[in-house]
């Protein structure tokens, strides 16, 4: 019915190859020189539960395709591929989509087509069902990256999640203290109040002079590839990935991350350093 030349993204690699839809499968063909087959895949239509257009290197050319199995891959289908069509995402979820397969069930497949993520948002209902304790905050949470375009699948696009305490060092922490917490009403960047007018003067007296680039108040994102493979530095494969980022070795140790606390007196040290946390610090203790 549709086959297309595209790339599957990893977090670890990408494959050209050709995705093809039949009236009962789903298939990748990886057609990289290394003639691998380890990226092959072949999955049964009535397995699909969600697809979503997504960015990839900041263009919509991308889809994610979500299964009832719990696997997930994204595949970009970018303009320097062969037979090229600028439309063909939303020729794919509009193919998929009229198959009305029993497991398509999600509200974000029908809205992610014509709405963009803040619509999607409102139309999702998911606040409200979090504000009556339908969603838990975790849930809730990574339901708002996955309608923000983020994706396990794409280091550059991680899932993110926010600092939530700020006292590192106490025996016992009071929950019902406030001044445990960190203020959620600004940015991780000015957490410490004495930053607050250096990160303004940096806006204020930076002048390109050539004009392209704006005014900014960080230099850095809260998320990307490196501050991924700077938490997970000690897990596979994000090991390997940290290493070959550094040229074939660590980075140096003091840069390395070594625990909250430490991490969190950076931010406090400096308003260069402003990562937010990935959802691994909620769930998978193992990385730590």
């Amino acid at each position: 019915l549709i086959g297309t030349k595209c790339s599957l993204i990893t977090s670890t690699s990408i494959a050209d190859g050709e995705f093809i839809i039949t009236d009962r499968f789903i298939y990748f063909f990886d057609l990289t020189l290394s003639k691998s087959c380890q990226n092959n895949f072949k999955y049964p239509l009535s397995w699909l539960q969600d697809i979503l257009l997504r960015r990839y290197n900041l263009r919509p050319t991308a889809l994610e395709f979500f299964l009832i199995n719990q696997t997930n891959f994204l595949l970009n289908f970018d303009k320097n591929l062969a037979n090229y069509d600028k439309k063909i995402c939303r020729k794919i979820i509009e193919k998929l989509m009229s198959f009305k397969l029993p497991s398509t069930t999600s509200l974000f497949s029908s809205l992610g087509t014509t709405m963009i993520p803040p619509e999607i948002l409102k139309q999702s209902k998911i606040t409200q069902k979090w504000l009556t304790h339908e969603l838990s905050n975790f849930d809730y949470l990574m339901m708002l990256n996955t309608i923000a375009g983020r994706t396990y699948n794409d280091l550059n696009q991680y899932p993110i999640f926010p600092w939530v305490l700020k006292d590192y060092t106490s025996q016992v922490l009071d929950i019902n203290n406030p001044n445990v917490f960190r203020d959620f009403s600004k940015p991780i960047g000015i957490q410490n109040p004495k930053h607050i007018e250096e990160v303004k003067s940096k806006y204020e007296s930076f002048d390109d002079p050539s004009g392209l680039i704006k005014k900014f108040h960080y230099g850095t994102h809260y998320s990307n590839a490196a501050s991924v493979m700077h938490y997970l530095i000690r897990m596979e494969p994000f090991t390997t990935l940290h290493i070959q980022l550094q040229s074939g070795k660590f980075d140096i140790a003091d840069r390395q991350f070594h625990s909250f606390q430490s991490s969190w007196t950076n931010i406090m040290d400096s308003p260069n350093d402003g990562k937010e946390l990935i959802p691994e610090f909620f769930y998978l203790p193992e990385f730590l």
